[in-house]
């Protein structure tokens, strides 16, 4: 148990309801919690609902929209960080159940009360630069995918996911990192500068702000 002197710390299960009132909080941060969920819908309406209008909800997850993780999932059947079948034996708050890609992501927060202000990765790393060849053809293939829809307000919205699944960030990028804000007040906060970034053997952060 976490212990910091004048803070009071309380013990909550993300599947249910959250031990704090309404409006609570100015700011969340859910550290690789939700792919641990059964039902990360419900979590995320509990983070809208102790945040405060205007607070910003910064959640990171395994990202399974990665090139690397998606063409070991083409190879195996498992993402990236989710190799193998969890042990249904010994069933473990430990183990990874729910792969969330961006645009389910995106589609989580955007349905429930938030807008993403940035979208960033913990770093790139070096394993990653092979994949890089298949770019174009997944961007070509995705693009033609996305074209066939002839709703202009959900092709625009399409464009935005295609834009962030096609940054460094997202694409290379190991760990996701999403900042959202409540949408319950006119002017929420502004969205975090976008931070490029080149992978080297040092494994750099990586950043991408989709547009509003």
């Amino acid at each position: 148990m976490l212990r910091l002197e004048g803070v009071e710390f309380r013990v909550g299960n993300l599947q249910q309801r959250l031990p704090y009132g309404d409006g609570a909080f100015d700011c969340v941060a859910c550290v690789d919690g939700l792919e641990h969920l059964e039902n990360p819908f419900h979590t995320i309406r509990e983070f809208a609902r102790v945040l405060r209008p205007g607070g910003l909800l910064v959640v990171s997850t395994p990202n399974v929209s990665a090139i690397r993780s998606r063409f070991r999932f083409l190879m195996s059947g498992f993402h990236n960080k989710f190799k193998r079948p969890p042990d249904e034996a010994q069933p473990s708050p430990r183990d990874h159940l729910t792969p969330l890609s961006f645009p389910w992501l995106r589609y989580m927060l955007h349905t429930n009360g938030f807008r993403i202000a940035a979208v960033r990765a913990n770093r790139i790393k070096l394993a990653s630069l092979p994949h890089a060849a298949l770019y174009p053809f997944s961007a070509l293939y995705t693009a033609l995918s996305f074209a066939r829809n002839d709703d202009p307000a959900r092709r625009r919205r399409d464009w935005e996911v295609f834009r962030t699944l096609f940054s460094a960030a997202v694409f290379f990028g190991e760990t996701l990192i999403v900042a959202a804000a409540t949408t319950n007040s006119p002017a929420g906060p502004r969205p975090p500068a976008a931070a490029s970034s080149k992978p080297d053997s040092r494994n750099t952060p990586a950043a991408a702000s989709p547009a509003p």
